[in-house]
């Protein structure tokens, strides 16, 4: 191959590079666009789903089949709990979210070594935070799923027991003379936080 040859050659990969370039930076930018487009669709339902079920207004009958509130909650938590546990494992890439979730581990720890050298601390929670987004992405499709449900069956709930305590405490709030315990939503946190938590561990879901 003659110098003249090379010339050519050494110009035409420069060329391909220089055209290749704009069209990975359209790549990364329509990249960048749908997880920040995924992510804010995620809290707008959030915050839909909140305001439908505690600011407006629903009409429920008080049919609890006859069962005390908090063991009727205690069934809801049991049954959302299990729903959304399958809905996730079915819809996810379980396997790459535990690849996602040992990588935030691994930056999590650099983190702590790092913790006297900010430059390097910040690009190592750079990207965590890369991580954390491809995560947010592939929760995306099952929490859209489930956030019908959930919205169709707090409403109902804070319609029947919008004014109770679900688990009354044995102590009275001083000087007010009124009782204090844990209304609907404070006991399904509870309920579905133990729930949860156990029927995730059962199934290996992240």
């Amino acid at each position: 191959m003659t110098e003249e040859e090379k010339k050519e050659e050494v110009k035409e990969e420069e060329a391909e590079e220089v055209t290749s370039k704009p069209e990975e930076s359209k790549k990364e930018k329509k990249k960048g666009m749908d997880g920040k487009t995924q992510f804010l669709l995620m809290g707008g339902a959030i915050l839909f789903v909140i305001y439908l079920t505690f600011f407006v207004s629903t009409v429920a009958e008080p049919a609890v089949f006859g069962l005390k509130p908090a063991y009727f909650i205690l069934l809801i938590s049991v049954g959302l709990s299990l729903f959304v546990t399958i809905v996730y494992k079915l819809l996810t890439d379980q396997a790459l979210l535990h690849e996602y979730r040992d990588q935030i581990k691994k930056y999590q720890a650099q983190m702590k070594d790092f913790k006297d050298e900010p430059e390097k601390m910040g690009e190592v929670n750079k990207k965590a935070m890369e991580v954390n987004m491809k995560m947010m992405k592939q929760n995306l499709k099952p929490m859209l799923v489930t956030i019908l449900p959930f919205f169709a069956i707090f409403g109902w709930l804070r319609g029947v027991y919008d004014s109770t305590l679900v688990i009354p405490l044995s102590f009275h709030v001083p000087l007010s003379g009124l009782a204090t315990g844990l209304g609907w939503i404070g006991t399904y946190i509870i309920f579905s936080m133990i729930f949860t938590t156990v029927f995730r561990k059962l199934m290996k879901v992240v």
